[in-house]
């Protein structure tokens, strides 16, 4: 007679908007990647900063005249 395997394990039920500790470990390997440090959080959104700097650049150059 042969024994069907046991059946997988539900995952883990979590909250809408949760992160899995699988997903935790990808997005801090990630940071590390771009040269954060595992210990420390990131200061600011780097590109926030970057795309609202650039934003300010656009908007000073059309009040200039620059573009038109």
């Amino acid at each position: 007679m042969r024994q069907e395997p046991p059946a997988p394990a539900a995952p883990k039920e979590r909250k809408p908007g949760e992160v899995s500790d699988a997903m935790k470990a990808k997005m801090l390997n990630e940071y590390v990647g771009v040269g954060g440090t595992p210990n420390k959080p990131m200061p600011s959104n780097l590109f926030l900063n970057i795309i609202l700097g650039i934003s300010a650049l656009a908007v000073l150059c059309k009040l200039g005249g620059i573009f038109g």
